[in-house]
């Protein structure tokens, strides 16, 4: 016995009608690159790196800065106890040196016990005192030159984030711009450029415009309207590993090195000074 032929197309709950009046997906437009950019200078070194590369360059910087600043702080402060250390003891030497000679006076010239001990005494915090100005002695060009390489670091380390930032904060706006260009709010919005411009053509007639300066007043026009939106407060892209580090109290200051050969003098005085000059190498690398 034949069997009934069976139907193999898909059924389907929807009617010819319903699908014929179905709305359509707009088709999302490709504009492709940006075709001139004549008044927003593109930087050069752009087009020679990419995000990753510039990326590879900030752990290696990073840890070089933060290990010579970690050195920087503890030689910093250790000076900075040593010499609040010495003006302690020169202050206890100088009350000793004075109660001594108080007290042998009014003892009319007997060596009693209370002036032999206050002797001994300031006699100690003068041995103490100067050890203690021994190290400072010592200390003082490294931390000098500490300073110096910590300065360099930052400033090596700072360059590198913000090429970072540069690239990623361009990539960036070039990518949400050609978004823009896609969508149909876009599409309206070139729809009405061809009255802008010949109305901004008109109004300047009477100036003597070459077509480069009048285009450049016509794009003018349309950056004024679209940032004349923008919030008062413009927020700032977040790029990761570009984040800022503050400079901390015991690093230099910009001021302290404008002058390249004062900088270099500066560094060869404290490395004639130095007993023994760390390995730079050695500290990054830590």
């Amino acid at each position: 016995m034949n069997q009934p032929a069976t139907n193999t197309q898909p059924t389907s709950n929807k009617s010819d009608a319903e699908t014929m009046n179905a709305p359509t997906q707009p088709v999302k437009k490709d504009v492709g690159k940006p075709r001139f950019l004549q008044y927003m200078e593109v930087p050069s070194q752009f087009g020679e790196v990419d995000e990753q590369t510039l990326r590879g360059r900030i752990p290696p910087l990073r840890r070089a800065y933060l290990n010579r600043r970690e050195r920087l702080e503890t030689a910093t402060r250790e000076l900075e106890r040593l010499r609040k250390a010495v003006s302690a003891l020169e202050a206890q030497e100088k009350e000793t040196d004075a109660s001594w000679r108080r007290d042998f006076l009014n003892g009319f010239g007997k060596q009693s016990k209370a002036v032999r001990d206050q002797l001994k005494q300031k006699a100690n915090w003068q041995i103490e005192a100067e050890q203690q100005r021994e190290m400072i002695e010592l200390l003082e060009p490294q931390v000098a030159w500490l300073r110096v390489h910590t300065h360099y670091a930052r400033i090596e380390f700072g360059n590198a984030q913000g090429q970072l930032y540069n690239y990623v904060a361009h990539q960036t706006m070039l990518a949400v711009a050609k978004e823009f260009a896609e969508s149909g709010i876009a599409e309206k919005l070139y729809e009405t450029l061809p009255a802008l411009f010949s109305r901004i053509e008109i109004e300047l007639s009477n100036r003597d415009l070459n077509s480069q300066q009048l285009k450049r007043l016509q794009y003018a026009a349309i950056g004024e309207l679209l940032l004349s939106y923008r919030p008062e407060k413009l927020p700032k892209i977040q790029v990761e590993g570009a984040e800022h580090y503050p400079k901390m109290d015991f690093e230099a200051d910009h001021s302290e090195f404008r002058s390249f050969l004062g900088v270099r003098k500066r560094v060869t005085d404290a490395e004639e000074k130095m007993d023994i000059i760390p390995n730079l190498d050695e500290i990054d690398k830590a």
